[in-house]
C-alpha cells in the first residue's frame, strides 16, 4: 500500500509542477526551473540529498511556488521525514488553497503517521474543492475502511475477558477476574 500511495504522491507533483515552473515569465523562473528538473532527476536516480538540496535551492529563488513546496513535500514523504513534508505540503496550501491535489498528497502524508482524523479532514477538504477527483474519492474510501478496521480491532476480546469501557471499567454484568492465589 505504501508503493501505491508514493506512486500517487509523485504523479500527483512532478510532470504538472515541472510543467507550471516552465511556463512562468520572469527570468528568476528559468532557473528554478532548472532547478526543479535538476531534482526531479537526481530524484529519478535515488540521489536524494542532491534533490532535496535543488528544490530548497528552488524554493529560496522562489519561495512562493506551491509547486517546490509541494515536490519537496513529496520528497521529505519518499525519505520519511514526514512531519516536514506536513509542514511543506502546508505552506503549499497557504500559497494555493484551491488545488485539491495539495490537499491529497497532505492527506496521504497524514496516513502515514496514522494520523487518520486529519488525513479524512483534509481529504474532505480535497473533494470540496474537486468533489470529481477520483485520488481524493478512493483516498476518502480508503480511510473510512481503515477506521472501520481500527474500531473493530478495538473492540475484538483476547484476552477472554470483555472489552473495558473507555473509562477502562468492565462493562457493567461482567465480573472482575478473580484474583490470583500463586505467590
Amino acid at each position: 500500500m505504501r508503493n501505491l500511495i508514493v506512486s500517487i504522491l509523485i504523479g500527483l507533483f512532478f510532470n504538472a509542477a515541472v510543467h507550471a515552473a516552465a511556463t512562468q515569465a520572469t527570468p528568476q523562473s528559468d532557473e528554478v526551473t532548472m532547478l526543479l528538473q535538476q531534482g526531479n532527476k537526481a530524484w529519478s536516480e535515488q540521489k536524494m540529498e542532491q534533490a532535496e538540496q535543488d528544490f530548497r535551492k528552488a524554493i529560496e529563488l522562489s519561495p512562493d511556488s506551491a509547486q517546490a513546496h509541494a515536490i519537496l513535500a513529496g520528497l521529505l514523504q519518499t525519505m520519511n521525514r514526514g512531519t516536514e513534508a506536513i509542514d511543506e505540503y502546508q505552506t503549499a496550501i497557504t500559497l494555493d488553497p484551491e488545488n485539491p491535489r495539495l490537499f491529497v498528497a497532505l492527506a496521504i502524508s497524514y496516513l502515514h503517521q496514522q494520523r487518520y482524523g486529519m488525513a479524512q479532514a483534509v481529504a474532505n477538504e480535497a473533494l470540496r474543492l474537486d468533489p470529481e477527483m477520483e485520488n481524493a474519492k478512493k483516498l476518502v474510501e480508503y480511510i473510512e475502511a481503515k477506521e472501520d478496521v481500527l474500531k473493530r480491532a478495538a473492540s475484538v476480546d483476547v484476552s477472554g475477558q470483555a472489552p473495558l469501557t473507555p473509562t477502562g471499567a468492565l462493562p457493567a454484568g461482567h465480573p472482575a477476574p478473580a484474583a490470583s492465589t500463586a505467590h
